[in-house]
């Protein structure tokens, strides 16, 4: 900011204001399941199904992940 320089104060009086003009009430939009088509509600329940193969694959992983854990800790009091 410059020195000296000062914000003109804001004077409500000056401005131009029409309140008769009214506006429009906003267009209705269009319901959703409209919006997509049969190839885009086809690919989106793709994606979920691979989705939730995916999960179940994950939970297959770690639960043997988890047997392997407890298999080494067998294996480790059987050489002690």
């Amino acid at each position: 900011m410059v020195k000296g320089a000062q914000p003109e104060p804001h004077n409500e009086e000056d401005e131009d204001v029409e309140g008769s003009d009214l506006v429009p009430p906003p267009e209705q939009s269009p319901p959703l399941t409209t919006l997509f088509s049969t190839e885009s509600i086809a690919l989106l329940n793709a994606i979920n199904s691979l989705n939730d193969e995916f999960k179940g694959f994950c939970n297959v992983v770690y639960d043997e992940f988890r047997g392997l854990g407890a298999w080494m800790t067998t294996l480790e009091e059987h050489m002690a």
